[in-house]
């Protein structure tokens, strides 16, 4: 394999030496004759032919992803792509050299030329797949003609079937990459449906060899259905039969294709996301679908079946199931049982591709039986449930169950909570949540070592909890003994998920569902307020005191007593964030708020369109339900941040020399000059360490108003007025802490310009507090005079101050940054801002004059510093605003209203006339 390697290596560097001479000979007339150019194109075209040849994309493709050989090989391949691609006429010859093989190999029947075909193709989907991003339309035109070329010739033949299967491959990835977004999409005309559609029913008209072909082509025809719908209607009854034709044949074999099965199957799942609905393809695949899909999956659990290729099938159909279960959804319910139980074995498959795709289509079959249990009427043979949900229950009570069938289990209470709640009592249905939450109160008192295995559960037990406790009748909590054991349950859970969340083995794929999973069960909450109305107050209070914690508080929280992770979070106090556990000094490392993060954006950017939930939800939610509730988060979230603003202690002690008199030492709030300053409160200090960089990340998920009306435009206002005030007042009276600062800044970011304009008292405010800095910026030093100039820089202009206001900051800011390089980026993003080529004429040039020096001292740093990558990135932005403010100044030097002086100060700093024409020249 390291010869292909090398061999490849060295074809891609031929590739770039034909194409830098082909490139000078197309530029330059006198460089070569054209026939020597069309020569050096022809020669590229066979290295790109030879390099496939030698180097066969799909032992890469099944390689390990990590392999250094298929990464050397993706690698080169990517690198060839740029090459070829980069010159048009080099693809067009590229193209006509495939052409040209695929007529040859028809007249000689030549396996070599044959097997050179088909994995220039195969490299080709490669490139595509890598880098389809770079390819341009007219590019991805050649491609397609290329491929639908040598397509429709053989097919005509019916021969030559495995450089069918690539080209219709290249076809089909063509197609999606317009139709995902990630290229440009084909014009209609260039697609030329009507050909496409006839080469691909005579490929699949043939019963009898070139599977792979025949099934490659049924997924371009629901590809192109999908992408193209408006050209697909006028030949749906001819797409609809062919699929119909293959579907019959397939059924009655005895043992059903692999690969024709296989492009049935993923072509119908494109299919159906245009044309489920249509009339005719319920008249022509209705009767059908559900015998095939049964086929399908019972093939995969048939130990007759051979283990080659026997699962691509059954992947495609379980693929369809997760996307259209809905389709079949009459068939499904008659067949619940035998489904569920097939289903169940899937999800336990030895097959990691196999069980992964068979979960959420187990999911989207409950759901769509489900719905069919609640709105069939009269139902139909209703004795499936009751089994349905035995055998669900049999699974969660065993001792020893396999941990794919306790996560089905768990998911089909949620799944089939609606029907449940029809068929049973509203005691019987506490009883079933009970089980649950026995099932999970039994999984969090693991030991240590079993908790890993253990957290896989905890989003399902969250939407599971969730929809029961949403159809529970809120009498059956209020009014018995069982109301007071499901609150208890409901809070277990989600501190167990507090506490579980930052752990490295709650993985990736548990934290991205969890936000939805809480969300559902905050929701179903509010049906009972009485009983579960706090759960949310309660999630934010802790969830913030655990953010802003470190992991020092997460030690050994997690033991084999199950209570004791209770007994942890109890000690954190809600209404005072200071009596969180102490940290040690030593032990101030590992600050959790970025481990926390994802929860927080997740829960306040929920997606709240309610259609793409799962049922019962999209049919008893409204998007305004879900908005108004994720508006609460956010404002219960604000309310708690500003309530450990006002309660956190940060006053400090002020040791001026060492204490010999036995006189106590004085708890102020700012130190002397050169004094020895301690916070009287670690462990408050150090909350408050954390909650600054926390509020800064989550403050435009906070004050994010782009989906809301006047009322959240309101709401945001009040609340960011909340926060200013405690901020400023706790600002007022420790004003050495930097932190209040830059909370005030991360505020002044945040908030839409919308808001500063509705609310009046918040501008007031701010603006009051812009004074209060600016006269303390004399007192500061170091990194509070960074935070102090840098949230003064943030201030909108001219919203809340005057362009000219920022001189003062903004000189501070670019002194600073000579040496300290955030103040530096700080400093040119907000000059960014403000010498923006619309707004130059609002820029006053006394602010441009006294900047300039300072951005002049930048560039000539770049020439010491040329090593320092943001140096130099800070040099060349200060080279672009120095012409900006160039242009200003030379256009205000040609006003006669400007002041005389302005032509003095420009001297003064070395900018004559001819001097700033020289800087403004690159700009104009």
């Amino acid at each position: 394999m390291s010869m292909m390697i090398k061999a490849s290596a060295t074809i891609v560097r031929e590739i770039g030496c034909d194409l830098a001479l082909a490139h000078q000979s197309s530029s330059d007339p006198h460089a070569a004759s054209l026939g020597t150019t069309l020569q050096l194109i022809e020669n590229v075209a066979q290295h790109v032919v030879n390099f496939f040849a030698i180097a066969p994309a799909a032992e890469f493709k099944q390689s390990d992803e990590d392999d250094p050989e298929r990464l050397a090989f993706l690698h080169a391949t990517d690198g060839l792509l740029y090459e070829v691609l980069s010159t048009p006429a080099s693809l067009l010859e590229l193209s006509r050299k495939l052409s040209s093989t695929a007529d040859s190999i028809v007249a000689t029947a030549s396996s070599q030329e044959s097997k050179c075909l088909k994995e220039t193709f195969s490299g080709l989907c490669v490139v595509v797949e890598l880098a389809s991003g770079r390819i341009t339309v007219k590019q991805f035109a050649q491609l397609r003609r290329c491929a639908y070329d040598t397509f429709a010739r053989l097919s005509r033949t019916n021969t030559h079937h495995a450089v069918q299967t690539e080209a219709i491959k290249l076809l089909t990835m063509v197609v999606e990459a317009g139709a995902g977004g990630s290229s440009p999409r084909l014009p209609a005309a260039e697609v030329d449906f009507g050909r496409t559609l006839e080469a691909i029913e005579r490929c699949t008209a043939r019963t009898t060899g070139g599977q792979g072909a025949r099934g490659g082509a049924l997924r371009l025809l629901g590809t192109l259905a999908n992408a193209y719908p408006a050209e697909a209607v006028a030949f749906l009854g001819q797409i609809l039969q062919t699929f119909r034709r293959s579907m019959e044949d397939m059924i009655a074999k005895s043992e059903p294709d692999q690969l024709a099965g296989e492009g049935v199957m993923l072509g119908l799942t494109a299919l159906l996301h245009h044309f489920g609905s249509h009339e005719a393809t319920e008249a022509a695949l209705g009767s059908l679908m559900f015998p095939f899909v049964r086929g399908a999956l019972h093939v995969t659990l048939d130990p007759q079946q051979t283990a080659q290729q026997r699962y691509r099938f059954t992947k495609a159909t379980l693929k369809f199931l997760k996307y259209h279960a809905m389709y079949m959804r009459v068939a499904l319910h008659g067949e619940a049982v035998t489904m569920f139980r097939v289903l169940r074995s899937l999800c336990g498959h030895k097959n990691v591709d196999l069980h992964k795709e068979a979960y959420p289509a187990a999911m989207s079959f409950l759901e769509a039986y489900a719905f069919t249990a609640c709105h069939q009427s009269p139902p139909a043979q209703p004795s499936l449930l009751p089994q349905l949900i035995q055998m669900a229950k049999e699974s969660l009570l065993r001792v020893d169950v396999e941990p794919y069938e306790l996560s089905i289990a768990v998911s089909s209470f949620g799944a089939l909570a609606r029907p449940m709640a029809q068929l049973l009592t509203p005691v019987e249905m506490v009883e079933v949540f009970r089980e649950l939450s026995g099932k999970s109160q039994a999984l969090l008192e693991a030991s240590e070592a079993e908790m890993e295995s253990a957290t896989r559960y905890l989003p399902q037990f969250l939407s599971t909890y969730a929809a029961i406790i949403y159809e529970i009748v809120p009498d059956a909590l209020i009014h018995s003994s069982h109301g007071q054991a499901v609150m208890n349950a409901v809070e277990q859970l989600v501190d167990s998920v507090l506490l579980l969340f930052p752990r490295q083995y709650y993985f990736p794929k548990q934290r991205a569902a969890t936000p939805l999973a809480l969300m559902k069960l905050f929701l179903a909450c509010t049906r009972h307020p009485v009983v579960l109305g706090r759960v949310c107050t309660r999630f934010v209070e802790r969830g913030l005191t655990l953010s802003i914690g470190s992991s020092s508080m997460f030690r050994e929280t997690v033991t084999s007593s199950g209570s004791h992770t209770l007994q942890r979070l109890d000690t954190l106090d809600a209404d005072r964030v200071d009596t969180a556990p102490p940290i040690p000094s030593d032990q101030q490392e590992g600050a959790l708020y970025d481990e926390y993060m994802p929860l927080w954006h997740g829960l306040l950017t929920i997606n709240t369109d309610v259609a793409k939930w799962s049922y019962p939800w999209k049919e008893s939610l409204r998007d305004e339900e879900v908005m108004s509730h994720c508006h609460a988060i956010r404002w219960e979230l604000m309310r708690c941040i500003s309530q450990s603003i006002k309660v956190l202690d940060l006053h400090c002690t002020t040791q001026a020399a060492p204490n010999v008199s036995g006189v106590q030492p004085d708890h102020s709030a700012l130190g002397a000059g050169g004094a020895s300053i301690s916070p009287r409160n670690p462990k408050d200090y150090s909350l408050f360490l954390c909650l600054v960089p926390f509020f800064s990340k989550v403050a435009l998920a906070l004050f994010d108003t782009a989906c809301g009306d006047d009322e959240l435009l309101v709401n945001t206002g009040e609340w960011g007025l909340v926060l200013a005030r405690a901020c400023i007042d706790r600002s007022c009276l420790w004003p050495h802490v930097s932190g209040y600062y830059t909370i005030v800044e991360s505020l002044l970011t945040a908030l839409p310009k919308e808001v500063l304009k509705r609310q009046g008292d918040l501008s007031a405010a701010l603006l009051n507090f812009h004074e209060v800095a600016i006269r303390r910026i004399p007192d500061c030093s170091r990194e509070l005079l960074f935070a102090c100039v840098s949230c003064l820089a943030a201030y909108p202009a001219p919203q809340l101050i005057t362009v000219d206001q920022l001189a003062a900051p903004l000189k501070t800011l670019l002194q600073l940054g000579l040496e300290y390089e955030p103040a530096a980026t700080r400093a040119i993003q907000t000059l960014s801002t403000v010498l923006d080529p619309h707004r130059a004429n609002e820029v006053p040039t006394s602010l441009l004059s006294s900047v300039l020096p300072f951005l002049t001292s930048y560039v000539a740093q770049q020439n010491n510093q040329l090593e320092d990558v943001t140096r130099s990135h800070i040099a060349q932005r200060a080279t672009e605003l120095i012409g900006h403010a160039g242009l200003r100044l030379a256009s205000a030097m040609e006003d006669p209203h400007v002041d005389d002086d302005l032509t003095t100060q420009m001297h003064a700093l070395q900018l004559d006339p001819d001097h700033t024409l020289r800087l403004v020249l690159p700009f104009r």
